[in-house]
């Protein structure tokens, strides 16, 4: 049994370091040397990236690439997090109309 670290936010990163993990043991790869590898891992700038907002709330700058998988984890993980959370991202215009009707489904799913 090992422990990982991932320095990365969100939980949709578990799957893909146990598929990386999966990957690795199949090259040979021990255990340890995966471990050291996940501490060497980062996010991109503006990825999920936590930042302290006004009067005690929580930034999460998800500039860099909006899509609808990466916005899904944006908000999944402010629904994790305690207190009043703002999630800064782009748009979504590289999927022309196809934009409205994705964010319509946010705002029925995730608003109150």
């Amino acid at each position: 049994m090992k422990d990982f670290t991932l320095n990365i936010t969100g939980s949709h990163n578990v799957s893909n370091a146990l598929a990386a993990i999966i990957a690795a043991r199949e090259f040979g790869l021990s255990l340890e040397d995966i471990s050291m590898a996940f501490l060497r891992i980062s996010r991109f700038d503006f990825t999920l990236k936590i930042l302290a907002g006004p009067n005690g709330s929580t930034l999460i700058d998800d500039t860099y690439n909006s899509n609808p998988d990466g916005v899904s984890a944006a908000i999944e993980y402010a629904r994790s997090q305690r207190g009043r959370k703002f999630i800064v991202m782009s748009s979504l215009i590289e999927l022309g109309s196809a934009a409205h009707k994705i964010t319509e489904s946010w705002a029925k799913k995730f608003l109150p």
